[in-house]
């Protein structure tokens, strides 16, 4: 995948959406708001940019930016003959997978298989909340949280069918990825786990409505999931 602009020039439009979308709000409840919004606006930002047109980035099917869209199409378009372990197995340093969920059986409800799914549904029930309990969901899920909690927020936000996902690879990759955290005092699969639904949360927050795409915020979710794989301590 190919971006038109440095990661550096993408946080500082995003952040310059935000800031302009809130000092909009100021300017309208304040009598000398649009003064002190102005004087922000210069301060913090090199230019003020005008409000970003809802009209172009919702242009294509799924609320994406023609070019990220057009990206989502050629993805689907390459080979898939190749197996999932092959793919894999390619991976240099990569553990010989051994918790794949086969084709042959039928995806979990809840992404892992558990003998306390009751408990688990209730529980993932709050996956839009913040503080959730991530050491419980460690228990109910055969010590599978980070599985269960991305498999859950990819099913919230309609990730799954908005990028064509087959849930036995999704699932697959996630059981892998848990795999590959070692068993250290805090940068472990539960900790993986929670920093996902934290950021799944923020990701909620009201000021950054329209600022991010489904893109984005599927690549910021998967970061949060991968972000402290294989670390020591």
């Amino acid at each position: 995948m190919q971006t038109h602009k440095s990661v550096s020039d993408l946080a500082s439009l995003k952040f310059k959406r935000m800031l302009n979308k809130e000092l909009s709000h100021f300017a309208e409840n304040n009598k000398s708001g649009a003064q002190i919004s102005d004087y922000l606006y210069s301060t913090y930002t090199d230019k003020k940019e005008p409000d970003v047109d809802l009209s172009q980035t919702i242009s294509s099917p799924r609320g994406l930016p023609n070019d990220e869209s057009n990206t989502i199409i050629k993805s689907r378009t390459t080979d898939t003959s190749i197996s999932t372990p092959a793919l894999m197995g390619q991976i240099t340093g990569l553990q010989p997978p051994t918790s794949l969920l086969s084709r042959k059986v039928s995806v979990p409800e809840l992404g892992v298989e558990t003998s306390h799914t009751d408990e688990l549904r209730s529980l993932m029930s709050h996956i839009n909340d913040w503080g959730l309990d991530t050491f419980r969901i460690e228990d109910l899920s055969c010590q599978r949280p980070l599985t269960a909690i991305t498999y859950k927020i990819f099913q919230e936000r309609f990730l799954l069918r908005t990028y064509a996902i087959e849930p036995h690879t999704l699932i697959s990759y996630l059981l892998t990825l848990e795999d590959h955290y070692q068993q250290v005092p805090y940068h472990n699969k539960a900790h993986g786990a929670d920093v996902c639904q934290s950021m799944h949360v923020l990701l909620n927050a009201s000021a950054l409505d329209g600022v991010f795409t489904d893109l984005e915020i599927m690549s910021a979710i998967f970061a949060s999931a991968v972000h402290d794989v294989d670390h020591p301590g």
